[in-house]
């Protein structure tokens, strides 16, 4: 016997997108419209009348009659398919702890915890490179990537050892009626990040295993432009520390309301002995990663020249991470306005390619320079 919904409020949590992009998903077919309010669907023999607005009188019992019929077409509970609509528009990461340690669904607090805030770390990374991708982020969020966090959800959690779920909203896709013989429209940034996420656990799960194989960073260096890091790296590490044995497994359920991306899985293991090798490379590429196009912003606390007219070194105090000196190398011009700028006690903003050389910093390659209050 199947498990039947009564309760009102479930029904009225369904809004007409998600119902729009299940019912497309599973083969229905829009047939008909009744004026302004409704719309009708059909599959094989059976119909259905889709409300237009949640907030008609009769919304609850038309989607009501949608679950019962759903239900019948498709043989599964109607539970099983409210959890399915609800998250129709939204691709899904169901992030899992297979350890002999989490067996009963439980973890220890801690263990708990470490998993809820570095797999929101993990999405993170992959929010960051598609915007841009590197070898190491850090601290400063772009944009796109903090606008899209926001969006994120918690789903409920799951049976099956521990699961943290991460509900992504996904723009639905709209097909051109006439699309030009050279139009090409990208996907939203949203889709992207989960799609590079998928992308770059794939490969970092790989280049573990070669860079066992090979004892050498080149599986990981060759993959940061797909999206691995030192935080994903990281992030990976810290899940499976508390890992004797077993896995963490990463599942993707696309949203219904757009075409599949082209992945290679949507379920990804990361073996518990691949954990020591995803720290060590997470350290190796924040040690040796060099972002090309880096602004440094703070005062200028310390200057070295043998002749002011030949430019000389200037050492900007910014935030890198932490507030931090790093080394700058500047021509006759821009040497005069640091000194300048350091005389008056202004702060110096200048663009370049960030290095890090042991425990130090050096910004060469310059291409910007000048006061902070002036425009670039």
């Amino acid at each position: 016997m199947k498990a039947l919904i009564t309760d009102r409020k479930v029904f009225e949590s369904l809004k007409p997108p998600e119902l729009v992009a299940y019912l497309r998903s599973e083969g229905w077919v829009l047939t008909g419209y009744m004026g302004d309010t409704a719309t009708v669907w059909k599959r094989l023999d059976q119909h259905v009348l889709l409300p237009q607005e949640a907030s008609f009188a009769d919304y609850s019992r038309r989607v009501a009659e949608i679950l019962d019929t759903l239900a019948e077409v498709e043989n599964r509970s109607q539970l099983e398919i409210v959890r399915d609509l609800a998250t129709a528009s939204s691709d899904v990461v169901r992030v899992r702890v297979v350890s002999p340690m989490a067996t009963d669904g439980c973890l220890a607090l801690e263990e708990g915890v470490r998993l809820f805030e570095n797999a929101k770390d993990i999405l993170l990374s992959a929010a960051r490179a598609a915007v841009a991708p590197r070898a190491y982020f850090r601290s400063r969020l772009p944009g796109p990537a903090e606008d899209y966090m926001r969006k994120v959800r918690l789903g409920q959690t799951e049976h099956g050892s521990y699961v943290v779920t991460l509900v992504c909203p996904v723009s639905p896709e709209l097909q051109l009626s006439a699309p030009a013989l050279d139009s090409v429209v990208d996907e939203p940034f949203d889709r992207r990040v989960t799609r590079t996420l998928a992308g770059a656990l794939q490969k970092s799960a790989t280049a573990a295993r070669e860079a066992i194989l090979k004892q050498d960073m080149a599986p990981f260096t060759a993959v940061v432009r797909e999206g691995v890091s030192s935080n994903l790296c990281n992030a990976l590490a810290h899940i499976g520390s508390g890992i004797e044995e077993g896995q963490i497994e990463f599942n993707f359920s696309w949203s219904r309301s757009r075409r599949r991306p082209d992945v290679q899985s949507s379920r990804i293991i990361v073996p518990h002995d691949a954990i020591p090798v995803m720290r060590e490379a997470a350290r190796v590429l924040k040690e040796t990663y060099s972002d090309d196009d880096f602004e440094l912003v703070g005062p200028v606390v310390r200057m070295d020249s043998p002749a002011a007219a030949e430019g000389g070194d200037v050492w900007i105090y910014a935030e890198i991470d932490t507030w931090r000196r790093a080394k700058v190398h500047l021509e006759a011009a821009d040497y005069a306005k640091a000194v300048e700028a350091h005389r008056q006690g202004l702060e110096v903003r200048c663009r370049g390619r960030l290095e890090k050389e042991g425990r130090y910093f050096t910004l060469r390659s310059i291409r910007e320079f000048g006061l902070n209050e002036d425009p670039l």
